[in-house]
């Protein structure tokens, strides 16, 4: 069976649960997306606590992320998203991959999608 939660916008599914795996969309921070300026760091917690309740929403934890993408805005820094990185994921991380680009958004700074995997306890 397929779920699908919600996005950021209307135009594409927050989420899709499939096969005992979460696939969630790309998430920024919401405050960005109001027009509220933020930091990488501020952004980056932002939108951990965007998929912390994402997961939520299909039995998972942060602890449930196999694998994360995160794309960082030309002029990141990459230690500030390293720390926020460690802070949310401070035991057991993820497979991760970073990369740089451009965003559709002005103000973003950070964007992530992640894969989760569904367990027993969760």
């Amino acid at each position: 069976m397929i779920h699908r939660v919600a996005g950021q916008s209307p135009a594409f599914a927050g989420a899709v649960a499939a096969a005992g795996l979460v696939f969630t969309s790309g998430l920024v921070s919401p405050a960005v997306l109001t027009g509220s300026p933020r930091t990488l760091a501020e952004q980056a917690a932002d939108v951990f606590e965007v998929l912390g309740h994402t997961l939520a929403e299909h039995g998972c934890l942060l602890g449930d992320v196999v694998a994360l993408t995160a794309f960082l805005a030309p002029d990141a820094k990459p230690t500030a998203w390293n720390t926020a990185f460690a802070t949310a994921f401070p035991v057991d991380p993820p497979a991760r991959t970073t990369v740089t680009c451009g965003f559709v958004v002005a103000g973003v700074s950070v964007e992530i999608s992640a894969i989760a995997a569904r367990t027993e306890t969760a």
